[in-house]
């Protein structure tokens, strides 16, 4: 997890556009429920009807287990916190600091997801493997991706591991490969994605620039194998 702000600080530092996904308040709300209960094996956290969260008891005896809705929680989207069954205003109080350490803050999942598209889309990246995870930064890239890295991660906190690593033909060729594919994929996807665009709209523009940025990378790596 990150402040929103900071990451938007970093990336302006290194003319990075992207956008980031903060924290929801209803996604603060389940998220601040589960730290409340956090350790309390018999208690769930669990979605309601529309912005609600239930705290359930689980009861556990010979016949099997049991659920009992507790505490029903909603908040609106000022982050007003309120207990919809049974109120207690020292429970909201102590829910609604916990649900306040996520306001402004993009949860963990989706900064590792951003840092994804931003190696791809920005520094020239590919996939080393297919479900992502990994990625390799050609060498004419590097320096910015380091500098870029080093900042978030003296900002933030979040940890980026690098690993340089020596490369044999074999080693190479797999890379290469798996390239490829990856950026096959990228670019039918922008394809698809630029084909549901009519002519004149605005979103065009960045899969247009998507197109060109993966049509890039390719062209380099086809040099760096013909000079392997």
């Amino acid at each position: 997890m990150a402040p929103l702000e900071t990451l938007k600080e970093v990336c302006d530092r290194h003319g990075v556009a992207f956008t980031w996904r903060e924290y929801s308040a209803y996604k603060a709300l389940q998220d601040g429920l589960k730290d409340r209960h956090r350790g309390n094996n018999q208690t769930l956290v669990r979605p309601g009807a529309g912005k609600t969260v239930n705290v359930v008891a689980e009861k556990v005896d010979e016949s099997g287990n049991e659920y009992e809705s507790t505490q029903v929680f909603d908040i609106d989207d000022n982050w007003r916190v309120a207990m919809s069954t049974g109120h207690d205003a020292d429970e909201e109080r102590i829910v609604k600091t916990c649900v306040d350490r996520y306001k402004g803050m993009v949860g963990g999942s989706y900064v590792g997801r951003g840092l994804a598209s931003v190696i791809l889309q920005k520094f020239s990246a590919t996939r080393v493997r297919q479900n992502g995870g990994a990625y390799f930064v050609p060498a004419s890239r590097l320096d910015a991706w380091a500098q870029f890295a080093d900042d978030m991660a003296q900002s933030t906190g979040v940890q980026i591991y690098r690993v340089a690593c020596g490369v044999d033909e074999n080693s190479a060729h797999a890379v290469m490969a798996t390239a490829k594919e990856d950026l096959e994929a990228r670019y039918k996807d922008a394809l698809s994605r630029l084909a549901e665009l009519e002519e004149g709209d605005d979103k065009r523009k960045p899969v247009l620039e998507e197109l060109e940025q993966v049509k890039k990378v390719a062209a380099n790596i086809d040099k760096g194998v013909r000079q392997h």
